[in-house]
């Protein structure tokens, strides 16, 4: 049905990803760089001073979360159906979790001092994910986007506290 909607043989399809689950790999790098770009494109990219800018960036994830995340996350959506039968995949979304965390954790470091800074910032980024794809859920089984958006109200919040940032 893919070669069918694509319209290209099965032959060139194989060629090109040599498997179902390289298609899988493609189609999630795909969406986590298209998911990155929107994140990114915000007015916190502009901000030089590190620690605006990872207040502003958490202000983004609020205002643009439930257009990014309310139809889901292919991420979640691989975790949950892909990776009991394919180990590969398994792997696969749980390098690209990680890898999705240290960014965060990356943006969120400079809200803190100290030599515990990555640290606290890794936790919080950990707690993000969670947060996220919980409130996808959420969001769809209630058909309410507003749960996503709530959510990311909330750890906006408990990132300014933990910072020591005026709420």
């Amino acid at each position: 049905a893919l070669c069918e909607a694509a319209e290209v043989s099965k032959g060139s399809f194989y060629h090109s990803f040599g498997s179902k689950e390289a298609l899988g790999l493609a189609v999630l790098d795909h969406y986590l760089a298209g998911v990155g770009k929107r994140l990114d494109a915000g007015s916190h990219s502009t901000i030089e001073d590190p620690r605006e800018q990872a207040l502003a960036f958490l202000d983004h994830l609020v205002a643009v979360g439930a257009r990014v995340w309310f139809s889901g996350c292919v991420l979640g959506s691989f975790a949950l159906d892909l990776a009991q039968t394919s180990p590969a995949i398994r792997k696969a979304v749980a390098e690209r979790f990680d890898a999705v965390a240290e960014g965060y954790a990356r943006s969120l470091e400079p809200l803190f001092a100290g030599p515990d800074a990555i640290e606290r910032a890794r936790e919080l980024a950990e707690h993000y994910l969670v947060i996220v794809e919980g409130s996808i859920v959420l969001a769809k089984s209630y058909r309410d986007p507003s749960y996503v958006t709530r959510a990311l109200e909330r750890f906006r919040r408990e990132v300014r506290e933990a910072a020591g940032v005026a709420v």
